[in-house]
């Protein structure tokens, strides 16, 4: 049942993830699902594939970008 709930969780960071620019930061997923950054996290890894992701380091010290992934 555990499982079920994540997944369900998951989906619904999924559904609050664009599908093109502008992308979202973590503050935007949090205020969009209500869940805290660390459950944010937790749910993008669980996603794997179907989350692209833009890490600070690519954009020069700007926050870390999502969006989901073409084929999510």
């Amino acid at each position: 049942a555990k499982a079920t709930k994540q997944e369900g969780l998951a989906e619904e960071v999924l559904t609050a993830l664009p599908e093109g620019p502008p992308w979202v930061t973590y503050e935007v997923l949090e205020d969009r699902t209500g869940f805290k950054r660390r459950k944010v996290r937790e749910l993008l890894g669980s996603l794997g594939g179907r989350v692209s992701r833009l890490a600070e380091e690519q954009r020069r010290g700007g926050p870390v970008m999502f969006w989901r992934a073409p084929d999510g």
